[in-house]
C-alpha cells in the first residue's frame, strides 16, 4: 500500500531526460531574451528613436533567438513531439504579430520625421 512506483530507465533515457531539461531552460531564456529585445525596441520608439546600434542589436537578437527556438521546436519533433514544435511555431507567430505592430508604429514615426518610408 505505502509502496511508491520507482521511475526506471536505463542510462540512455537519463541522459535524454537532462538534454531536454537543458532545452527547457535554454528556451525559456531565450523567450525571456527576446522580450527584452522587443521591450528594448518598444521603448526607443517611445522616444521617437527607430535606428541605431541598440534597434539593430536588438532585431538581430530576436532573429537569431526565433531561429534557435524553431530549432528546438525540430528537434523535439525528430523525438515524435510533434505538438512541441507546433507550439513553438504558434507562438513565433503570435511574436510576429506583435512585430508586426511594431513596424507599423515604427513607419507611423518616420513618417512624422520626414524620413520617409522605413525599409
Amino acid at each position: 500500500m505505502g509502496r511508491e512506483d520507482p521511475v526506471v530507465t536505463d542510462l540512455a533515457g537519463l541522459k535524454l531526460e537532462r538534454t531536454l531539461a537543458f532545452i527547457d531552460l535554454v528556451e525559456a531564456i531565450a523567450w525571456l531574451l527576446i522580450l527584452l529585445a522587443i521591450e528594448t525596441i518598444v521603448r526607443l520608439q517611445g522616444m521617437n528613436i527607430v535606428a541605431g546600434a541598440l534597434v539593430t542589436v536588438s532585431r538581430v537578437a530576436e532573429f537569431s533567438l526565433y531561429t534557435l527556438i524553431l530549432g528546438f521546436g525540430i528537434y523535439w519533433a525528430t523525438l515524435s513531439h510533434w505538438l512541441y514544435l507546433w507550439d513553438e511555431i504558434v507562438w513565433i507567430g503570435g511574436f510576429a504579430a506583435i512585430e508586426m505592430n511594431l513596424s507599423e508604429w515604427r513607419d507611423e514615426l518616420r513618417k512624422q520625421d520626414g524620413c520617409g518610408v522605413a525599409t
